[in-house]
């Protein structure tokens, strides 16, 4: 007897590959909702998180000019209004305490409004607070609609506290913070607007500073109120120092700050105090590496008067002017516009006056001796000169003689003129020649023959 069996189908019907896909492309679809999901609630914490380093930075903007935003007409170097500051403006040296790398725009495309208000409204120092406010230029949607992501502002404020708030569809008009504080929303009646809230008071812990130095650094000017800053650590001048900026004592009292690793006193590094004499300066401050190209003003020189000025060029001091012996030299030209007058002797290589007269004009109105160029440009100098009555150019050093020859051929006596020495040039025993009146010079000769006679002027 043959026996038969049906044969079992196995494997998946159409019907369940089906729903098995379905099922797979509804995980994946969800897969991707919640890692979409994640991804923008890690944005809105990014934005948390520069919002936060922008009211931080608010924060110290208010603590350091909180005087000049409490008055009637708040005025801010480098801020057009101090009252609503920009990102830019906060990024700008030296009165911007915000990161200068720090982006314009936050992680979700828009900006920040900023702004400062005096609370209660109106108020005047000293009973004032500032309110400083950080709040993003638009609400927190949900992606791809307009619906007001709550959640997703709910993340931000619990990332960043109690300083967060936003503004909820209940009171757009107001920002509500995780504890329930509410500031008025920086943006009016929009619903969905996150914002960082940061306080200055007028009173308080605000405005008071640790002694034991652990609040960190100064954040705000530093108002002594007339009293004074003692009991700084007391250093050598000139010193090693190893934090540049540091301020100290010196030895006299002096204030000194850490400039290029030394202490040094404060103004010009190198005008110094003056000393009483040159052995002092030569003595107590030595010219070396440490005192070069200070200048130091000697009170009481040993030779004349008057103050002397010298600076050290790393091996000696070296006089400005004139040096402690009342000596001074002139590498290169001295131009004098008035007299110089000499008491001692006066040694030169060369000599040229620069007046030029005519030999024999008066000189009257010049001193006794003085002494010019002559018109003729021969090089003869001239000297004012007493002659005749009257005071003139005349010749300053002797000039070649002026020699006249004279020659007679007949027998009698002649009156040659007025000469200063004449004498006979050809030897002649009969002829004479010999002095008359009047500084005039007389020749005798024979009947026949002839005399020669020379003259000289």
């Amino acid at each position: 007897m043959t026996l038969g069996f049906k044969r079992r189908q196995r494997g998946f019907g159409l019907i369940e590959i089906s729903l098995g896909l379905i099922v797979v492309m509804v995980l994946s679809m969800q897969a991707m909702k919640w890692q979409a999901r994640k991804d923008w609630l890690n944005r809105l914490d990014v934005v948390a998180e520069q919002s936060n380093e922008v009211a931080g930075a608010l924060s110290t903007y208010i603590t350091n000019n909180y005087g000049q935003l409490v008055t009637v007409s708040a005025v801010v170097s480098g801020y057009a209004n101090p009252m609503v500051p920009t990102i830019t403006e906060l990024k700008t040296p030296p009165n911007g305490p915000l990161n200068q790398g720090f982006t314009t725009s936050n992680g979700l495309g828009g900006n920040w409004v900023l702004a400062v208000v005096k609370v209660p409204a109106g108020c005047v120092s000293p009973s004032c607070d500032l309110l400083g406010t950080v709040a993003l230029s638009s609400p927190i949607l949900v992606p791809g609609t307009s619906t007001i992501d709550e959640d997703g502002l709910g993340a931000m404020l619990k990332h960043i506290g109690a300083d967060a708030c936003y503004s909820t569809l209940a009171d757009p008009t107001h920002c509500t913070s995780a504890n329930g504080v509410t500031i008025p929303n920086p943006l009016g009646n929009v619903a969905g607007i996150f914002a960082i809230k940061t306080n200055f008071g007028s009173s308080g812990l605000a405005r008071f500073y640790a002694r034991d130095g652990s609040t960190g650094p100064l954040t705000a000017n530093l108002l002594m109120g007339g009293n004074a800053i003692t009991g700084l650590i007391g250093v050598s001048i000139n010193g090693v120092c190893t934090k540049i900026g540091d301020v100290a004592s010196g030895p006299n009292g002096e204030v000194v700050s850490c400039i290029n690793y030394r202490w040094k006193t404060q103004g010009s590094a190198y005008w110094q105090d003056p000393v009483q004499t040159y052995a002092i300066l030569t003595s107590t401050y030595p010219c070396n590496a440490s005192t070069a190209w200070q200048t130091r003003i000697v009170q009481y020189p040993s030779v004349g008067s008057g103050p002397r000025g010298y600076t050290c060029d790393g091996v000696s001091w070296f006089p400005l002017a004139l040096d402690d012996a009342g000596n001074l030299a002139i590498a290169g030209n001295a131009t004098i516009g008035g007299n110089a007058t000499v008491t001692g002797n006066l040694s030169a290589n060369t000599l040229r006056p620069t007046l030029v007269v005519a030999e024999g004009s008066s000189c009257a109105g010049y001193q006794e001796g003085t002494i010019a160029q002559s018109t003729t440009t021969s090089g003869i100098l001239l000297s004012c000169q007493y002659s005749g009555g009257a005071w003139l150019w005349k010749k300053a050093q002797n000039d070649s003689l002026s020699v006249t020859r004279y020659y007679f051929q007949s027998g009698q006596n002649f009156n040659i003129g007025v000469h200063k020495f004449c004498a006979l040039s050809l030897a002649n025993t009969l002829c004479h020649v010999f002095p008359a009146a009047a500084g005039t010079w007389q020749v005798s000769m024979p009947n026949s023959g002839a005399c020669y006679a020379i003259c000289f002027d």
